[in-house]
């Protein structure tokens, strides 16, 4: 048994709600009206208002018991104070409502052992149930508000992920169209040497500290942990999985009818041994739910939702009421005897009810949880898969400083100069501001500039060749898939890439080994064996730690007598 589980689901937040308030006390008003026959009538006024204060009582000692366990942990100690703090609740109950009867002229003594043990059977179950019950009621909601808030935050890392590329692209060209016109026209006529000093410093100085704080600027994962009240419980749902073979619990159900029954067979048919009817009613109670879990529930359970769960509930309470008329049937008042069958029944379905819906929540719960576990697996894929592109937009940009608007830069003030030297200041010059702006939006704006995984690697096996033998594992339908998705390419590369590097440089690993496949169809897998003797533990971490940690959906190093086998899976996205 989950201790902690079952400890929430009987002193959480709920117990204060109307939920249990409310079901307690229509229960109680039930419970008393068939096991009251003792009473004869009496005033209904004053029945009704006994039943109300007894149940202020109840519930002030579970608030005081809620109260008590508040700083406790689940446990089996907590659980058995909970327990007792529930049967004193309902003593309090039964107590109460025989004094309150006395002082209202509707009973002839204040004191009832009937009412008493009445009080402990009967509301005591109906308070567990109905704790328990709102206790489904809480968790589930929490679970629904916990996989609410995970799709909102994909979907708005989605969106936000969108829009921050767009801004990247807006804020890298107002930023040059900036340059261009606070630094090129107003040196363009003192000196374009001098203008192109200044466009390059300013490239140095603004331009690639902007793009290295924006691709720095990683999403995280950060789970959003909604109130549970943000959404709303309904039964309907719950009550989808509720089931006549798992509201069936012969032995369980069949005990605790006998046992809530033993305070009537003695106040009632105290001319038969209690223990007697108490095993006779157990051994048809059993037979009966027996027959309903193994043969009813094949066809019952098959019925659509709107006539199952209906019919769920009238099995349940005609067996109950059945068992109840069948042992009763040894007492001399058919009346009491009628009244507390009702009673039985009511108590079996809400037993049984009790037990299918804790199945049910249980399958939602799973249900719930297996979404949540998808939309996490979904999040992480996505923010390696951002920041992946970030990583890629960085590279490429800072490439595009370096060499085409550098050289465009260069070229347009050549051009100026050349203008100068005839002139044409006017003209020329903003014909080449004009020439500099269109040819700078063509290159910030060209991605076609990704790399061909194969020559790539074949270019770092060069690298280090005479150094070490780096050896290559890919497929041509795997190298020509790829070429659907440049961020991955160039994540693949990059890994390779560092990999390499690590295991030489710090390893003296003499043989490399490089897997590249596919793992799933939205993952590649890049395996790379080494024979060198690895990094320590407590290395430091460098970049390009930093970027498996960003940009791969998972990673591992393992280290084996071999050498070392770095693991890692990056998002693919075909087109």
């Amino acid at each position: 048994m989950d201790f902690k589980l079952a400890f929430s689901r009987l002193t959480g937040r709920h117990i204060l709600g109307p939920g249990v308030f409310w079901s307690t006390l229509g229960f109680g008003i039930l419970a008393h009206a068939l096991g009251s026959a003792d009473l004869a009538g009496g005033n209904i006024l004053a029945r009704l208002t006994s039943v109300l204060i007894a149940h202020l009582a109840l519930m002030a000692t579970l608030y005081l018991t809620k109260l008590a366990t508040a700083r406790m942990s689940g446990g089996l100690v907590s659980i058995i104070l909970v327990a007792v703090g529930y049967i004193t609740a309902g003593a309090v109950r039964g107590l109460t409502l025989q004094y309150s009867l006395f002082e209202l002229d509707a009973a002839d003594n204040g004191f009832s052992l009937y009412r008493l043990i009445g009080g402990v059977v009967m509301m005591t179950s109906a308070l567990a149930w109905a704790a328990f019950a709102f206790g489904l009621k809480a968790e589930w909601g929490a679970k629904r508000s916990t996989l609410e808030a995970t799709k909102q935050q994909l979907e708005a890392l989605l969106v936000d992920s969108e829009a921050r590329l767009e801004l990247e692209a807006s804020d890298t060209l107002s930023t040059i169209e900036s340059m261009l016109q606070t630094a090129l026209i107003p040196e363009l006529v003192l000196s374009p040497q001098r203008a192109l000093t200044k466009l390059q410093s300013l490239i140095n100085d603004t331009l690639r500290p902007l793009s290295a704080t924006l691709a720095a600027n990683q999403p995280r994962l950060e789970l959003v942990r909604l109130d549970p009240s943000a959404q709303r419980f309904r039964w309907r749902t719950v009550l989808t999985h509720l089931r006549l073979r798992e509201s069936s619990r012969p032995l369980t159900t069949a005990l605790i009818l006998s046992v809530l029954a033993i305070n009537g067979f003695v106040k009632y048919i105290p001319n038969i041994s209690p223990i007697w009817l108490m095993l006779l009613s157990f051994a048809m109670v059993t037979a009966a739910l027996s027959t309903s879990r193994n043969l009813l529930a094949r066809w019952v359970d098959k019925l659509p939702v709107g006539i199952r769960v209906p019919s769920v509930m009238l099995i349940l309470f005609g067996f109950g009421f059945g068992g109840g008329m069948a042992v009763f049937a040894f007492g001399h008042d058919v009346l009491v005897g009628y009244a507390l069958s009702v009673n039985a029944g009511v108590a079996c379905a809400l037993l049984g009810s009790l037990f299918g819906i804790n199945f049910a929540a249980t399958k939602e719960m799973q249900s719930i949880e297996l979404q949540l576990n998808n939309y996490e697996q979904k999040l992480r894929w996505t923010i390696a898969a951002l920041n992946g592109q970030h990583w890629l937009q960085k590279k490429q940009f800072a490439r595009k400083i370096h060499g085409p608007i550098q050289s465009e830069v260069a070229a347009a003030a050549i051009r100026i100069e050349r203008s100068l030297t005839r002139g044409e200041v006017t003209e020329s010059g903003e014909e080449a501001l004009k020439n500099l702006r269109e040819r700078l939006d063509k290159i910030l704006n060209d991605t076609r500039a990704t790399s061909e995984v194969r020559p790539v690697l074949d270019e770092i096996a060069e690298t280090w060749h005479g150094l070490c033998e780096i050896e290559l594992n890919l497929s041509h339908e795997v190298e020509l898939r790829l070429r659907q998705d440049p961020v991955c390419v160039e994540t693949t590369l990059e890994i390779a890439r560092e990999a390499c590097s690590n295991a030489i440089r710090h390893g003296s690993a003499e043989h490399i080994h490089l897997e590249i496949d596919f793992e799933t169809d939205d993952l590649l897998k890049i395996i790379v064996h080494n024979d060198g003797v690895g990094l320590e533990q407590n290395t430091r971490r460098g970049l390009g730690s930093a970027y498996l940690d960003d940009c791969t959906f998972t990673h591992e190093l393992v280290r084996t007598e071999q050498g070392t086998v770095l693991s890692a899976t990056v998002p693919f996205r075909e087109k």
